[in-house]
């Protein structure tokens, strides 16, 4: 990177100084004065493009770098699973797209979000992915037939407000489900970090960093007692 920009750097001030050089040569000093100034602030405003391009070029590299690592941290098998609950949540984002009834349609939606995250969580954490195979076994192409079957319902233009209120307390239910299958994937997280507070406040105290003295605050009726 350094390397690059002083090459720039080089070049500019190359383009500069031949610039002057010929300004010295053939123009009045007035015209000269002027000229250099904008010349030089020209050549200012093309580095900066230029440095800015290779910047953005770089960093692209490098995210495109993390990307391929977290592919590589995955065995085939998992692979495998990912893209068929990729392929899943595409086929029910169209689905979606066809659900005319618009409380089926944004509830229908909230799931296909709640799936994409998993999904994406689940790329950094692979390690989960065994854990969670009834929700692409099962959950994922199961409510994909249910909105298929809704769609063609709705299509057919007989009455089914009974049927759309049932789908619409199922897919409650069903992002219910989602959300804590999501939230699961960050127990052991939770768990952890937990741990590790209670293990250092127990430090700060052997430490006599803090006490175990208790505070009382007043809150108009109740009263809290805080252990410090």
């Amino acid at each position: 990177m350094k390397r690059g920009t002083g090459l720039i750097g080089l070049l500019v001030v190359a383009a500069i100084g031949g610039s002057i050089a010929l300004i010295h040569k053939f123009m009045p000093s007035v015209f000269k004065i002027i000229l250099g100034v904008g010349i030089a602030a020209i050549a200012a405003i093309v580095a900066l493009i230029v440095i800015s391009v290779v910047l953005a070029v770089r960093s692209s590299s490098g995210n495109t770098g993390k990307d391929k690592k977290n592919k590589a941290s995955l065995d085939a098998e998992q692979l495998a699973i990912l893209s068929k609950g990729r392929e899943n949540l595409m086929e029910l984002r169209r689905l979606v797209m066809r659900v005319k009834n618009l409380e089926v349609h944004h509830k229908a939606n909230e799931i296909c979000n709640v799936a994409d995250k998993i999904l994406q969580t689940l790329k950094q954490k692979p390690e989960k992915i065994q854990t969670t195979r009834q929700f692409f076994n099962y959950y994922l192409p199961t409510l994909g037939e249910i909105l298929s079957k809704y769609q063609r319902i709705e299509a057919s233009g007989v009455p089914h407000e009974e049927t759309t209120n049932k789908v619409n307390s199922y897919l409650v239910d069903i992002k219910r489900a989602m959300d804590k299958q999501y939230e699961n994937l960050f127990a052991d997280d939770m768990l952890d970090m937990t741990v590790e507070m209670e293990a250092m406040k127990m430090a700060v105290k052997r430490d006599g960093l803090i006490s175990d003295e208790s505070v009382e605050i007043k809150d108009g009726e109740h009263t809290i007692n805080l252990t410090l």
